[in-house]
């Protein structure tokens, strides 16, 4: 079948259309659409890996403040992942009884705004087998800077590790964190990375806003 995600018509309301805010499924010639899961703002990409189905979402604005609000979530059929009323905590225990929505699988910095995912299949870097791909686009009309960042994320245990930008050496002189090293042009930043793809030798491209594409490969490859 094929996939797809719809972003929801505003950033923060109902939407009055259930398909918005979601994703839905068809049979290869375009019949027989379905919607599949529901409550969702921004999924702006969606991956396979196995038999699992993933997909990024992002938090609406003004919550900035809040810890760990974008998100990885594994696709499940009927589910609602509780856009717009239900985040952070309050996913599943609504006073009124209408946050009872899937948590997610990887929890992603407030504002970091996960666009692109792709799942690592491969031998070419050993340390990313079984993980998810994501793009951090980074944050927007704020001081601090979140995501900007390429990271491997566990699906098993929610842990995510930055890949790009990456420190040159473990050197006492080079243990910047991503937001110094994107400041000091070390880093994706001003630009912004969009997407992540891996290729059948296990290389993994990353597109960048101003017309860039960046390859990760070993060394002698």
């Amino acid at each position: 079948r094929i996939y797809v995600a719809t972003g929801a018509p505003c950033d923060f309301c109902t939407p009055d259309d259930s398909e918005r805010g979601a994703i839905l499924s068809f049979a290869l010639d375009g019949s027989d659409r379905q919607l599949v899961a529901s409550g969702l703002r921004q999924p702006a990409d969606l991956a396979y890996d196995g038999a699992d189905l993933w997909v990024v979402d992002s938090v609406r604005e003004g919550l900035f403040d809040t810890p760990d609000l974008d998100e990885v979530n594994r696709v499940e059929a009927g589910a609602d992942y509780g856009f717009p009323n239900c985040v952070g905590a309050n996913m599943s225990d609504g006073a009124d009884g209408t946050c009872n929505a899937v948590p997610p699988v990887i929890a992603l910095p407030t504002g970091s705004t996960p666009l692109g995912i792709a799942a690592y299949r491969g031998d070419a870097i050993p340390s990313m087998q079984g993980k998810l791909l994501v793009v951090l686009n980074g944050s927007y009309n704020a001081l601090e800077l979140r995501g900007y960042l390429l990271v491997a994320a566990d699906p098993q245990t929610g842990i995510y590790e930055e890949i790009m930008p990456a420190r040159p050496d473990d050197s006492p002189g080079s243990n910047f964190t991503a937001e110094q090293m994107n400041y000091r042009g070390s880093g994706f930043f001003p630009r912004r990375p969009l997407d992540v793809a891996v290729s059948d030798a296990g290389w993994v491209y990353i597109s960048v806003s101003g017309g860039r594409i960046l390859l990760m490969r070993p060394e002698n490859s």
